[in-house]
């Protein structure tokens, strides 16, 4: 029985206001809109009205009905906000490994081509093989590390699709 406009804030689009006041509204309405208490607090409802009629159709005024969405839609704001930090983090990882991939591999290949000329040079005695240790070490480090700059260039969307036919049966047999 009392006026909606009592509860509703002045912050408020004043054309929906009007247009949820009216009660000769034939519509069914529902908005997102802000509520004011009698502390003058306001905050966000969603509002659904609905007219109420007599036996000959004519607007005798609305149901109203008003849910308190504030504490919603401060977590989907909250929400939004860490999704664009995790977002904004995610491309700081594939820039910054990007940008390490030639400070990282150009040393490794010095580290590898040096320990295969150690290699051959030692030959087979024992000094050989721990140079062979080195070099397949290295090996293995070199493809983790191309590994993990091939997974941030893929990431960051840098990666140029270079397509090209293969034979299967190739593949297949020489794995």
């Amino acid at each position: 029985g009392k006026n909606l406009s009592l509860i509703l804030s002045p912050d408020n689009d004043e054309n929906i206001i009007n247009k949820i006041i009216n009660t000769d509204s034939p519509v069914s309405i529902k908005k997102e809109v802000l509520s004011i208490t009698k502390e003058k607090k306001v905050f966000s409802v969603s509002l659904i009205t609905s007219p109420l009629k007599d036996k000959g159709g004519n607007p005798t005024g609305m149901v109203v009905i008003l849910s308190d969405i504030s504490e919603s839609k401060k977590i989907r704001e909250e929400l939004i906000s860490a999704k664009e930090e995790a977002e904004e983090a995610s491309k700081f990882k594939s820039t910054l490994l990007s940008n390490m991939s030639h400070e990282l591999r150009t040393p490794m290949n010095g580290i590898l081509g040096f320990a295969q000329i150690l290699r051959e040079e030692l030959g087979e005695d024992f000094k050989g093989d721990l140079a062979d240790k080195i070099v397949r070490s290295g090996n293995r480090l070199m493809k983790t590390l191309n590994s993990i700059l091939n997974l941030a260039e893929l990431e960051s969307s840098t990666v140029i699709e270079n397509f090209k036919e293969v034979n299967i049966e190739d593949v297949v047999t020489s794995a």
